[in-house]
Order: structure tokens, then C-alpha cells, then sequence
């Protein structure tokens, strides 16, 4: 089965129900990205026996959209609670050694004294910042990620990577899901073979072929009903 995919991402569960879907419905699965195969939609070409990459296509990190706690209609990266977390934390050893050592040049206290004044002025300067931090949601937010490397170990360790040690796949799903500093960063079809994923070039008339498709999908693509037929289209000021 050729799939022709081309997604920004979505309910990482969703992707896995679809990878699983497909491949109980082919003995070989090959994945064609055009274009773009970000956040959930990298599960499919984890799930595929070859996937297909342009020198302009890009997949991205596994990362997981959870509910933006200021605007729950807005989706945001797991990560980005993470990302901010994890800055509070250096900054606050950052202020506590610079406020450590201007004591030390401007006072004659002892180191001792020194460490429970920064400790202190440290504590008091970054406590309204760390008060901002839900734990529950910075739970849900670690929780988020944990499921997307799962679903990505499943999906690896039953189709084409099944060659592969648990702690490669492990590796390299951690990798996907920590390692990459933004949402949109770009896995390029280089790095993807670099990873040692099964990155193919697509390039040349293939290329120009899938891109011709992908511009037709908004027509051609749709659901048909019940009896094999597709549904009359609406007009265009209809409801529903």
C-alpha cells in the first residue's frame, strides 16, 4: 500500500490507530511526504516499511499537543511547559551564583552566610515565577510525551524496525520526543537517514507526481456511504 501523506500533526492516538489500520491491510506499507509529516504524523513513516522524502520535505519531532491551560481551544507542544520549567530551574542557579559571588566581593562573610543570603534572595525572586507552574497539568504534560514514545515503540517494534534492540528504538524515540529544542524544527530526509530510519529520496518525476496529486486531494478526496456510492455533493451555502 502506497500512502500519500502530507499533515501538520494531531492526536498522537489517532495516528497510531491509523498506522495500525493500514498495516493490518498490507504486507507492505510505503509512506510518500511531499511536503510535511510533523508532531503525531511522524508515526506513520515510524510504521512504514520505506517512507519517501524530497530534498524540501521535512518530518518532525514526536511531540505531543496538549491543551493550551490559558486558552484551551488552542493546542500547544508538551514540551513547551518542559522547555520553560527546565529555564527557571538554570536561571535560578545562574542568579544564585552571581548573587553568591558579588557577596563574596563586596562583604566579608563567610561562604556559609553567603549561601543561605542567596539562597534566600534566589527563593524570593523566582517563587512568584514557579507559582505559575500547575503540577498537575506539568504532570499531564510528562505524561503526554511518555505516551507518544510508547505508541512510537509499538509501531517500530511490530513492523519495519523489528530488527531493531529495544534500547535503539528507545534511543531514538527519546531522541524524537526530547531532544529537538522546538515543535517545528525540521528532520530533514538527511538527518532521517542519519537516524537510520528507512528514508528513501523521492525525487525527479515521482516527486513532480506526488505533488500533482497532493494538489488534487481538496477535490478528489472524500467518505462514501453505505452503498459504495459517494454522498451528492452540497451546494456551497448549504447547512450542515
Amino acid at each position: 500500500m502506497d500512502v500519500l501523506l502530507d499533515h501538520f500533526g494531531g492526536d498522537v492516538g489517532g495516528a497510531y490507530q491509523l498506522v495500525n489500520f493500514l498495516r493490518r491491510r498490507c504486507k507492505t506499507l510505503r509512506v510518500f511526504i511531499p511536503d510535511y509529516a510533523k508532531s503525531a504524523s511522524t508515526l506513520l513513516p515510524l510504521g512504514a516499511d520505506e517512507f519517501w522524502m524530497s530534498d524540501a520535505s521535512e518530518i518532525g519531532p514526536l511531540d505531543a499537543q496538549i491543551p493550551d491551560p490559558r486558552d484551551p481551544d488552542n493546542y500547544i507542544s508538551a514540551l513547551d511547559e518542559f522547555r520553560a520549567v527546565d529555564y527557571l530551574r538554570t536561571h535560578s542557579f545562574e542568579i544564585l551564583n552571581e548573587f553568591s559571588k558579588m557577596l563574596g566581593r563586596t562583604t566579608s562573610l563567610g561562604t556559609k552566610e553567603r549561601l543561605q543570603l542567596s539562597i534566600q534572595y534566589t527563593t524570593q525572586l523566582m517563587a512568584p515565577l514557579y507559582s505559575n507552574v500547575d503540577p498537575i497539568h506539568f504532570g499531564g504534560s510528562h505524561r503526554s510525551v511518555d505516551v507518544s514514545i510508547e505508541y512510537g515503540r509499538r509501531v517500530m517494534s511490530r513492523f519495519a524496525y523489528r530488527n531493531w534492540s529495544q534500547k535503539r528504538i528507545m534511543d531514538l524515540l527519546k531522541k524524537l520526543a526530547w531532544d529537538y529544542p522546538s515543535h517545528p524544527f525540521v528532520i530533514d530526509f538527511a538527518e532521517a537517514q542519519e537516524l537510520g530510519l528507512r528514508a528513501k529520496m523521492l525525487d525527479g518525476e515521482l516527486n513532480d507526481l506526488a505533488h500533482e496529486m497532493l494538489d488534487g486531494l481538496g477535490a478528489a478526496a472524500g467518505f462514501l456511504g453505505r452503498s459504495g456510492e459517494a454522498p451528492e455533493p452540497k451546494p456551497p451555502n448549504a447547512e450542515g
